[in-house]
Parts: C-alpha cells; structure tokens; sequence
C-alpha cells in the first residue's frame, strides 16, 4: 500500500501534537473523547481510527474492559508512541490490542465491531472519500453497535473566533501534512442518511466540540 502525503505529513507533528492540542484546547480534546468510554459494554470488540499517540488507550483501560482493540494509525510517527503505552499496559489490562499501521483499507471486508471510535479523524477527508469511509466504518457495525465520535462541527452560529480557528487549523495542517480536506464535513447528514440515532450527545469548548454515542440500529 502506498504511503500518502498525510500519512508522511503526521510523522513531522507526532512529536509535539498532544502539547500543541493541549495548549490550543486545553482539556476539551481530550474531555470530549473520553466522555462515553463507560459506555462502551464490557468484552467488546472495539476499532480505534487515527488514535495519534494512543493516550486513549491508557483512559480506556482505566473506565472500560474491551475483549479486544484493533488500532487503525497511518503515521509511523504515531504509531512509535502508540507501542510506548501498549508496553506500559501490557501488565495492567487484560486486552489485546492489535496494532495496524496504515489506513482504512486493513480494515477486512468480512470483520465486524461492537464499538468504533473515531476522534478528530473523519474531519481529515472531503467527499468522496469521507462518505467511503463513513460507508466502510458502517459496514463494519454491528447491529445496535456503537460508534463513539468527537469532532468539531460546522455551524453558522460559531463565533468569528471560532470560525476562524477552524481556518487556521486546515491551513495549518494541509501545509504540514497534506490533509486533503478544506472545511469540516457534513458530519451529521452523513449519520442521518446512514440511519445512525444519536443516543447521547455532549459539547465542548463553547459548543465547538461535538461528541456523540451513536447506534446502528436494524434495518427496516
């Protein structure tokens, strides 16, 4: 499989990314993210998209008791400190955690989740890859699985600031890591059109973070 640009372009930030995120958002990136870990059921089969440096991982084992993890990072960057926390849980967490370095296309046509996470991830894609993508994560689902997701979210009502911060961040990280997309996606058309009910939902930094516990219910 070919190496993108954005997968290259993460490597250059993996280093300094949770301080910087740290020092924009403060707590809200990371608050926004763990707010349903208690929510997803004991024993279950969970797949993480883009989890970064795998601090995630250290918060899951501390407020849920997954069977399995399989962790989707393209950067290798990434994926170097993602091993550091798995080593350092691997005498605390009865999980097994497969880690996989590279994009959506690991995931097996024939493999099925209870959980999917995904964390400031899908925000990275334009249509049409962001709709192959929610199409894929969605196949994967099982009936009344869940899928936890935060990401920020396009609203007319944003302040100027806020709406100017997103704009800096696209500029930031095209130029750095080649992310392919220009603007936040059509988050919540995309889940309307999969069918996916919203069972609980919280927001972050002034309402610039948007988290949900979604379901995929049965179709009709």
């Amino acid at each position: 499989m070919a190496t993108t640009t954005t997968d290259q372009g993460f490597d250059r930030v993996a280093p300094f990314y949770d301080q910087l995120a740290h020092w924009v958002f403060g707590e809200a990136l990371r608050q926004s993210q763990r707010v349903f870990l208690r929510d997803i059921p004991r024993g279950s089969r969970v797949l993480i998209l883009g989890g970064g440096s795998g601090w995630i991982l250290e918060d899951m084992a501390s407020s849920c008791q997954p069977k399995e993890i399989v962790y989707l990072e393209a950067s290798k960057g990434m994926m170097s400190l993602t091993e550091q926390v798995v080593e350092k849980l691997s005498d605390q967490w009865d999980c097994q955690v497969e880690l996989r370095c590279g994009n959506e296309e690991l995931i097996g046509s024939f493999e099925t989740f209870d959980v999917i996470f995904t964390g400031f991830f899908l925000d990275l894609f334009e249509s049409p890859r962001f709709d192959q993508i929610v199409d894929q994560l969605y196949g994967v689902l099982e009936v009344g699985g869940k899928w936890v997701f935060a990401d920020f979210q396009k609203s007319p009502a944003r302040s100027w600031w806020q709406r100017n911060l997103v704009k800096i961040m696209y500029a930031f990280f095209r130029a750095l890591c080649g992310i392919e997309a220009k603007e936040l996606p059509d988050f919540e058309g995309k889940f309307e059109e999969k069918g996916l009910w919203v069972w609980k939902e919280a927001w972050f930094f002034q309402d610039m973070i948007c988290s949900q516990l979604l379901v995929k219910r049965p179709e009709r």
